[in-house]
């Protein structure tokens, strides 16, 4: 039981990092929570820095961000938690242009 547990959490934790791989990381606060009807919901950013890579920039088209459509529900709830208590995060951003998508968000 033991080694399939073991199995489970280290492919769990190789998909969520590779998931990550391409993702500039920021530290921002979240302005605003949009939560659409057809389930899809973003997160405008605001005051970004310490990005890492060092010197990257945002590569969006404008500071909203995709939680995912449907939204993952994690995400949301982190978005969520951190905009109420107005929460300095850590986000990993992928994409640019008009398809920038969150890959994890953490508090700080």
């Amino acid at each position: 039981m033991f080694k399939s547990m073991f199995k489970k959490i280290v492919l769990v934790s190789l998909i969520v990092f590779s998931a990550s791989a391409n993702a500039v990381d920021w530290t921002a606060n979240i302005k605003s929570v949009s939560v659409y009807p057809d389930g899809s919901a973003n997160i405008r950013l605001e005051n970004l820095t310490d990005s890492s890579p060092s010197q990257s920039t945002l590569g969006c088209d404008n500071d909203w961000v995709i939680l995912g459509a449907p939204a993952d529900r994690s995400l949301l709830s982190a978005a969520l938690t951190a905009y109420t208590v107005n929460k300095q995060i850590r986000v990993g951003v992928e994409g640019s242009g008009i398809t920038c998508t969150v890959s994890y968000i953490t508090t700080l």
